[in-house]
């Protein structure tokens, strides 16, 4: 997968901060986890170079939830206005440089406009507010029938070309609903830009068509879209486009109970997650559930096909437990019960990440795969550049790592664990 031109390692670099933000406008942030004042400021303008006043600019946050299966979550940092002179200051309070942030202006009339950058230092922004024009599309029941009152959100925009691209990825910042007869619109969108969108529904598989584009692995829809080399990437979906269409199944349901493995006894305040094995559907899994107090759980909002229960891993600390996970396989809008998770105390991958000079690397993404089963757990490396994570016993192969700003080779190494063991392994990017 290609960093450039795979939307996969797009979405991946957006989320872990990225090299085509904006001039830096002065001192960098304190060690991570001190809080300090960041400003992002700048000028807001429209097609024609003016400054625009009294337009809506917002600062929004990317916040990573504890389940490492979770999307993330949008907070708001702060909200303002532009000047007469379309100058805009706002500030965050975070010094973490590991969450991405965005501004974004709005005005009505105007397209919407916007900057996302990896947090940690000041910045400083011009935002276009061009043409303005609506997107528009229908939400349909598997029968084609239209579907009322429907969530519907841009879960990925692009727009620019060359080194200027402007990407966004805030799940659930503009969402709108459907009206009774299935359809949605998203006002004053920039003409030029293109999207991808989520839509969701209780008791209907939630879609997200972005996750089609990044398991193909192209962004070009159809072979009339321009690829990068020909001077522009796109998205599938564009303000003014007609047959946008969005078809959302009934969802299917599992339950279930979580037992300590060795006594037999129900464990309460458990994270499950019911995943799949590839989403080149759209269809995106449903947010870990904690157990109640009797081990039970219930998850709903699963496409039909073959699924997998687990216990869900904490994005970035060890877990407390583990479980091996289970296969179903489930029919649309059916409801799956008597499923069982056995809790363990596993082993511990060490993964260990250096530099060539052999400095450790923070923050790079770790990867073990099961060779039996095809489990995947991810980890993230700390300020010493460890990264622990903790598996059900077996072999696992533990894929080189990755670090925005590091090159990669294609490399892995192979790891049996034990029940109570720890096995390390080290990488140099």
């Amino acid at each position: 997968m290609h960093c450039s031109y795979r939307m996969g390692a797009v979405i991946i670099t957006v989320l872990l901060g990225s090299s085509y933000a904006p001039a830096q406008l002065g001192h960098p942030a304190g060690e991570r986890g001190l809080a300090t004042q960041i400003t992002a400021a700048g000028t807001v303008i429209d097609s024609q170079g003016r400054p625009v006043e009294g337009a809506r600019v917002t600062l929004y946050r990317l916040v990573y939830t504890e389940a490492e299966v979770s999307l993330p979550k949008v907070e708001i940092i702060q909200e303002g206005s532009t000047a007469r002179n379309g100058m805009f200051t706002l500030h965050s309070q975070d010094g973490d440089s590991y969450r991405p942030e965005a501004v974004v202006a709005q005005k009505k009339g105007l397209g919407l406009g916007w900057a996302m950058w990896q947090a940690g230092t000041d910045r400083r922004f011009e935002i276009m507010l061009s043409e303005a024009e609506d997107l528009r599309g229908d939400v349909v029941d598997e029968k084609g029938q239209p579907i009322a009152d429907v969530e519907v959100g841009i879960s990925f925009g692009m727009m620019g070309k060359g080194g200027d691209w402007r990407i966004l990825t805030l799940p659930s910042f503009l969402d709108t609903r459907t009206d009774k007869t299935g359809r949605f619109v998203f006002a004053d969108m920039p003409a030029e830009a293109t999207f991808e969108l989520r839509a969701r529904k209780a008791g209907r598989v939630t879609v997200d068509t972005t996750l089609v584009q990044a398991t193909f692995g192209d962004f070009s829809p159809t072979p009339d879209v321009p690829r990068k080399g020909s001077g522009g990437i796109r998205l599938q979906f564009s303000p003014g486009q007609t047959g946008i269409k969005l078809v959302l199944p009934p969802a299917a349901i599992v339950e279930g109970i979580v037992v300590d493995k060795a006594s037999g006894k129900p464990v309460g305040g458990v994270k499950v997650a019911a995943g799949m094995e590839q989403m080149a559907d759209g269809f995106l899994p449903p947010d870990p559930v904690s157990t109640a107090e009797d081990g039970t759980f219930r998850i709903g909002g699963l496409a039909a096909g073959r699924r997998t229960v687990q216990s869900a891993m904490p994005r970035e600390q060890v877990a407390e437990w583990v479980a091996e996970p289970v296969q179903v396989s489930l029919k649309a809008g059916e409801t799956r019960n008597g499923i069982k998770l056995e809790l363990t105390k596993g082993g511990i991958i060490e993964v260990l990440v250096k530099g060539s000079a052999g400095k450790p690397v923070a923050q790079a993404s770790v990867t073990a795969q099961a060779m039996q089963g095809n489990q995947l757990v991810r980890g993230t490396t700390d300020e010493n550049g460890l990264a622990r994570i903790r598996v059900p016993s077996g072999q696992y192969r533990v894929s080189e790592p990755f670090r925005l700003g590091y090159g990669r080779q294609i490399r892995e190494e192979q790891v049996t664990i034990g029940e109570g063991e720890t096995k390390r392994v080290e990488f140099i990017l």
